[in-house]
């Protein structure tokens, strides 16, 4: 079997790839696409080199590992003077790309905190369930599991980027239900906080005004991502090189 298609040259050469698929995102694509060919055309000649040479599999595979950990930190310059070049050349678009990556992680970070206040409440009424048998609580029980559900699939959405309005969209229902069905199960299990809510007339404010903050954060977070035929990005920085040249 020649080493080209070993399963040690094809393992390695997958990390390689997957290595620079990850240092190269978010990087301009004619510049990406000329660095995968370069690498590509490294590992061929490296390959015919080593058949030559009558070298085996496994040191192939070794070779290309001991190079792939000796250029990591080219590679990694190679990306800062790319993302330095991009926002020389065009700042517009680069802010852009950056207030992005912001905007995913405070969505996501917020998401999470649904995820986790939905099944933090709905572990406290499966176990208040378990302890009293009260089977008043099951509907509840199964729309909270639903919601939280739903707020699950929606921040596991935001991973890839053309499901992330479909997750900010997701988690604009699922965090209406969450907040709702969550406050009502506080009900039980909680003397001190069934107290407070029967007591008080304005417990229901907090619960209300969370659900509109994160209705509208999770909003305009789908309306941000929401696909078009061009991006808004792309149309932005469009815009601003035809007044430049005006």
């Amino acid at each position: 079997m020649s080493v080209a298609r070993s399963a040690d040259y094809r393992r390695m050469t997958s990390a390689v790839l997957r290595w620079a698929a990850w240092y190269t995102r978010g990087i301009d694509r004619q510049a990406t696409n000329d660095r995968l060919d370069e690498l590509t055309s490294d590992l061929y000649e490296h390959v015919v080199w080593a058949e030559s040479a009558g070298l085996k599999p496994t040191e192939v595979a070794r070779s290309i590992r001991r190079r792939r950990l000796r250029g990591v930190l080219d590679d990694l310059r190679w990306r800062r003077a790319q993302l330095r070049e991009a926002r020389t050349n065009d700042p517009l678009t680069f802010s852009l790309g950056r207030n992005d990556a912001v905007a995913l992680a405070i969505v996501f970070a917020v998401g999470l905190a649904v995820v986790i206040f939905g099944a933090f409440t709905l572990t406290r009424l499966l176990s208040y369930l378990g302890r009293t048998g009260d089977t008043a609580v099951t509907t509840l029980s199964g729309a909270l599991a639903l919601s939280a559900l739903l707020s699950t699939v929606g921040l596991v959405a935001l991973g890839w980027k053309r499901t992330r309005f479909i997750g900010a969209l997701a988690l604009v229902i699922a965090q209406a239900a969450v907040v709702q069905f969550g406050f009502s199960s506080l009900l039980y299990g909680s003397s001190s906080v069934n107290a407070y809510m029967y007591n008080s007339e304005l417990w229901p404010l907090p619960k209300y005004a969370l659900a509109g903050a994160l209705a509208l954060l999770f909003a305009a977070a789908t309306l941000w991502w929401w696909p078009s035929r061009k991006p808004a990005r792309t149309r932005l920085a469009e815009a601003a090189h035809q007044g430049d040249r005006s």
